[in-house]
């Protein structure tokens, strides 16, 4: 199949056309104006679940539902066993929360795409809950520092989550990127957990968050948020 993708950029928005096969497929608009949510870890509430469609739509409080396809779902706990390897069982039903991260805008009339596989991306690190992977770019060629990169991603992360050494790492020292670890983690909880309120710290004195402390200095303050809000967990730090 032929695939060519066409990007006009105006003042104020971004046009993108996709044609497979010499045919229009696809067309996205992107305001400048328009909040951006890729990124963003959320708290959601499902609303349907649709085995036909094999997705699921998630509340996360930001318009329309998230699309949730089965094959973004990570969490072995949520995939039930299915003799049919051509379509997965999940155990979802209306109601129940999830925690989500947004992997596409949302455009036209319908809501973003939604994965249940977690990633923070600092600096010079990704880090990925649930996991026990530890990689390198694949942009990194020099083999000698891969591996040197490698070993310091093995010594520093922790049991529960996955590290992935950034491209920008390179030639970077053990302490400059303990120092960006450090800024994506806090104490032991759940690796889910501990995931998402490591980002709370750097959101402390954003008003998504501050609205709703007594105390903002506060990261058990911040974190009791997490445990208690239905739908948002955590709003990427602004850049």
């Amino acid at each position: 199949m032929k695939k060519e993708i066409y990007i006009s950029e105006g003042i104020g928005e971004t046009r993108i056309a996709v044609k497979e096969n010499g045919k229009l497929a696809e067309i996205h608009v992107d305001k400048q104006s328009r909040e951006r949510t890729v990124g963003n870890i959320y708290k959601g509430v499902v609303e349907n679940v649709i085995p036909g469609m094999q997705a699921a739509f998630v509340n996360i409080g930001k318009g329309n539902n998230a699309f949730l396809p089965f094959s973004e779902i990570s969490d072995s706990e949520l995939i039930a066993d299915s003799k049919n390897s051509k379509e997965i069982n999940v155990l979802l039903n209306p109601g129940q929360e999830i925690v989500v991260q947004v992997i596409k805008e949302p455009f036209d009339n319908k809501g973003a795409r939604i994965t249940t596989d977690l990633s923070i991306a600092g600096r010079f690190i990704v880090l990925v809950p649930n996991s026990k992977y530890v990689g390198v770019s694949k942009k990194m060629r020099d083999k000698y520092e891969r591996r040197r990169l490698k070993k310091i991603a093995f010594d520093i992360k922790k049991h529960g989550l996955g590290i992935i050494i950034r491209t920008v790492a390179e030639g970077k020292t053990e302490k400059q990127i303990q120092n960006d670890y450090n800024n994506l983690e806090l104490f032991p909880l759940s690796p889910v957990e501990e995931f998402v309120f490591c980002r709370f710290r750097l959101l402390i004195g954003c008003q998504s968050v501050t609205s709703q402390l007594t105390h903002p200095s506060s990261p058990l303050a911040v974190f009791e948020i997490f445990r208690a809000n239905l739908i948002l967990v955590l709003e990427k730090e602004s850049r």
